[in-house]
């Protein structure tokens, strides 16, 4: 008897684990044509070929484009295309989240500095956590940024190794951005999924 009820328990803890659903991702930039959505808080974005490029390299000048229409936003997830235009360091291009100016924010990036590093960065501490990145110049990585409450994730699909957690202590809401710094970085395909 104790069997069959644990065998129950179990299935509608199963049943009810399941039927929550996952809301879908929004695009906000696929196969883009315009900027329409974004603004840019540092200058030097622009459209090519559905991708957005980040074309500012000056030294200590970033470029930075902010998703307008999510800063209320709390728990999330964001992904999109990164590419790195070029070996220069150091550079880097970051998936923001939680954006809620040029100083405050979240971001996953990739990070070159005597080599490419995968970090989980938090503008008001530092970096959080880093971990060396095989990646290659020009290539198309998928970053995933994912934060709930205090804690971040973030990751390359398709690398099973790519994923860094941790504490996140920034800002408890605010939008989404990209950002690159002394190099051309390249974007597209920009998803962000609600929880």
């Amino acid at each position: 008897m104790k069997r069959i009820f644990a065998i129950i328990c179990l299935v509608l803890i199963f049943t009810t684990a399941c039927s929550e659903e996952k809301k879908e991702f929004q695009i906000l930039a696929k196969n883009v044509t315009e900027t329409t959505g974004w603004q840019s808080a540092h200058p030097g974005w622009q459209v090519s070929n559905g991708v957005y490029e980040g074309t500012n390299t000056g030294s200590n000048i970033p470029t930075e484009t902010i998703w307008l229409a999510g800063e209320n936003w709390t728990s999330y997830e964001v992904n999109a295309d990164v590419q790195l235009g070029n070996d220069y360091e150091p550079s880097d291009a970051q998936l923001i989240f939680r954006y809620q100016n040029p100083q405050s924010y979240g971001a996953c990036r990739l990070w070159q500095y005597k080599g490419v590093y995968l970090e989980l960065l938090d503008t008001t501490k530092g970096v959080l956590i880093q971990k060396s990145f095989p990646a290659e110049i020009e290539t198309w990585y998928r970053l995933n940024a994912t934060i709930h409450g205090d804690y971040a994730t973030c990751e390359v699909i398709g690398y099973s190794t790519m994923r860094i957690s941790g504490k996140y202590g920034g800002a408890t809401n605010g939008t989404v951005g990209l950002r690159n710094t002394h190099i051309e970085a390249r974007f597209r395909d920009v998803l962000v999924r609600l929880d």
